[in-house]
């Protein structure tokens, strides 16, 4: 039961098709993630827009039974690309009264503790600024985004903070607009850690770490995750 329910979803992950989740939840399905509560169309949009690596896979740590007929799965992922520990768990609920079938009634990913919740503003502030500023072409608006030692590291590049400034200055109008879909936000040790996909960004979506410095706001790192393997 379990395992089936577990397979749905990693295919769902590696193929993005949204019709492979369909119809095992209930009506009231909730999925608290790091970036606040998901219904049933929320959680398998985010689902398919999670990026993965060839050996991704989730794994059924243990069940628990609560309250007689609820089963409760902790689960833990692998080769997700994202720098993030994802440590969900589903609560399993009887769809009829024979314990035949059971459905999705409620998930939560256990690593969101609550003051990681608290970082997701945050983050979403920093992006909406960095948005702006990238859009406004003003060098002084962009340059303020980074931190002296900023480094941007991607599949086979790295860039310092000042030639960083000067591609994002210099990039063209449709490539100057774009929007984000935050996946996780967290904080280690000083840091704001958060992990997004830039949709449009350059005409593509790339899947990017970004590491913002608490005290001063702006960013240490910014990380290319979505680099193919081969």
């Amino acid at each position: 039961m379990a395992e089936e329910i577990v397979d749905k979803i990693t295919k769902t992950i590696q193929t993005k098709d949204p019709n492979i989740i369909s119809g095992i939840f209930r009506e009231d399905f909730t999925f608290y993630s790091c970036i606040g509560p998901l219904n049933e169309k929320q959680f398998i949009e985010y689902l398919t827009q999670i990026p993965s690596k060839p050996d991704f896979k989730i794994i059924v740590d243990f069940t628990d039974r609560i309250r007689d007929s609820d089963i409760r799965v902790y689960l833990s992922t692998t080769g997700l690309a994202l720098n993030a520990h994802l440590m969900p768990d589903f609560t399993l609920t009887p769809y009829d009264f024979n314990y035949k079938t059971y459905v999705i009634s409620r998930g939560v990913i256990r690593t969101c503790l609550e003051h990681t919740r608290k970082t997701i503003n945050v983050a979403r502030k920093f992006l909406d600024k960095m948005t702006n500023a990238i859009k406004s072409k003003d060098e002084g608006a962009i340059s303020e985004l980074f931190a002296p030692d900023f480094t941007f590291k991607s599949c086979e590049i790295e860039l310092h903070k000042e030639k960083f400034v000067s591609v994002l200055k210099q990039l063209p109008a449709y490539a100057s607009s774009f929007s984000y879909y935050l996946f996780a936000s967290y904080d280690h040790e000083g840091f704001n850690m958060f992990t997004a996909s830039m949709i449009r960004f350059n005409q593509s979506e790339v899947i990017v770490t970004f590491h913002l410095n608490k005290k001063d706001q702006n960013l240490k790192r910014m990380l290319v995750v979505s680099c193919p393997t081969s």
